[in-house]
Formats: structure tokens, C-alpha cells, sequence
């Protein structure tokens, strides 16, 4: 190969292999994010079990929002 054409070839391997590397680290970021919402989830989840044992009055919607009854206190 001539030497411009042994340039255009090597920068074309080299913007393939980039294109690869950084589709693996997104697939790493998107694992990563996924496994750390999910621990933040769970830890909520716990705090909203636990909460509800210990205050009847609160609720959990399926929206994760947290609505009290109108419960008259005596």
C-alpha cells in the first residue's frame, strides 16, 4: 500500500475499534446504573416496609407516592 492509502485504512481501523469500545462502555454505564437504581429502590422499598409497620396511617401507591389516610386522632 502506498502511504496515504496505508493512513486512510489505519484511521478507519482505528474510528471501527472506538466505535466498538465505547458501544461495550455504554452497555457497562447502562449495567452499572441499572444495578445502582435498582439498590436505591430496594433500600426505599425497606425504609417504606418498615415505615408501614410502624405507622399504619401511611400508604404506598403504585406510583412509589406516599399519601396519608385522614385518620382522626383521638
Amino acid at each position: 500500500m502506498s502511504g496515504s492509502r496505508h493512513r486512510r485504512m489505519e484511521a478507519v481501523r482505528l474510528r471501527k475499534e472506538n466505535q466498538i469500545y465505547s458501544a461495550d462502555e455504554k452497555r457497562a454505564l447502562a449495567m452499572f446504573n441499572y444495578e445502582e437504581r435498582s439498590k436505591r429502590e430496594k433500600k426505599i422499598l425497606s425504609q417504606v416496609r418498615h415505615t408501614n409497620y410502624s405507622h399504619p396511617q401511611v400508604m404506598l401507591c403504585a406510583s412509589h407516592n406516599f399519601i396519608y389516610k385522614n385518620i382522626a386522632l383521638k
